[in-house]
Protein backbone atom coordinates (compact mmCIF):
# COMPACT_ATOMS: atom_id res chain seq x y z
CA UNK A 1 0.00 0.00 0.00
CA UNK A 2 1.25 3.49 -0.88
CA UNK A 3 -0.14 6.89 0.27
CA UNK A 4 -0.94 9.71 -2.45
CA UNK A 5 1.15 12.42 -1.64
CA UNK A 6 -0.09 14.76 -4.67
CA UNK A 7 -1.69 14.67 -8.25
CA UNK A 8 -1.75 16.39 -11.30
CA UNK A 9 -4.86 16.30 -14.14
CA UNK A 10 -4.17 15.64 -17.48
CA UNK A 11 -7.33 15.66 -19.73
CA UNK A 12 -9.17 12.82 -17.96
CA UNK A 13 -6.35 11.34 -16.24
CA UNK A 14 -4.63 12.00 -12.88
CA UNK A 15 -1.54 11.28 -12.30
CA UNK A 16 -0.84 10.00 -8.34
CA UNK A 17 2.53 10.58 -6.88
CA UNK A 18 3.06 8.46 -3.97
CA UNK A 19 4.79 7.78 -1.07
CA UNK A 20 7.18 4.75 -1.87
CA UNK A 21 8.17 3.04 -5.04
CA UNK A 22 5.56 0.69 -6.48
CA UNK A 23 5.11 -2.62 -5.55
CA UNK A 24 7.08 -5.04 -8.37
CA UNK A 25 3.92 -7.38 -7.62
CA UNK A 26 1.66 -8.06 -10.65
CA UNK A 27 -1.72 -6.53 -10.15
CA UNK A 28 -3.64 -5.51 -12.77
CA UNK A 29 -6.16 -2.92 -10.73
CA UNK A 30 -5.70 0.21 -7.96
CA UNK A 31 -7.47 -0.18 -5.21
CA UNK A 32 -8.94 3.29 -3.69
CA UNK A 33 -11.31 3.84 -1.28
CA UNK A 34 -12.96 0.97 -1.96
CA UNK A 35 -13.23 1.82 -5.49
CA UNK A 36 -11.33 -0.28 -8.23
CA UNK A 37 -9.22 1.72 -11.19
CA UNK A 38 -7.64 0.58 -14.29
CA UNK A 39 -4.00 1.65 -14.12
CA UNK A 40 -3.02 3.55 -17.19
CA UNK A 41 0.41 2.95 -18.46
CA UNK A 42 3.23 5.27 -18.30
CA UNK A 43 6.94 5.61 -18.43
CA UNK A 44 9.73 7.81 -16.84
CA UNK A 45 7.98 8.72 -13.81
CA UNK A 46 9.13 6.97 -10.34
CA UNK A 47 6.69 6.45 -7.88
CA UNK A 48 3.36 8.08 -9.99
CA UNK A 49 0.33 6.15 -11.21
CA UNK A 50 -1.88 7.13 -13.20
CA UNK A 51 -6.08 6.07 -13.50
CA UNK A 52 -8.70 7.69 -15.57
CA UNK A 53 -10.54 9.91 -13.00
CA UNK A 54 -12.22 13.84 -11.83
CA UNK A 55 -11.91 12.57 -8.20
CA UNK A 56 -8.96 14.17 -5.94
CA UNK A 57 -6.96 11.50 -4.24
CA UNK A 58 -4.22 13.35 -2.07
CA UNK A 59 -3.75 11.57 1.14
CA UNK A 60 -5.88 8.44 0.10
CA UNK A 61 -4.42 4.56 -0.03
CA UNK A 62 -3.58 2.95 -2.74
CA UNK A 63 -3.62 -0.86 -3.16
CA UNK A 64 -2.21 -2.75 -5.36
CA UNK A 65 -4.80 -5.50 -6.60
CA UNK A 66 -3.44 -8.80 -7.74
CA UNK A 67 -4.81 -10.93 -11.00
Amino acid sequence: MNKVISELKIDKYKVLMLDEKQTNVAYSKYLIDGKEYTPVPMNDAPNCIAIESEDSFVDKIVEFVKD
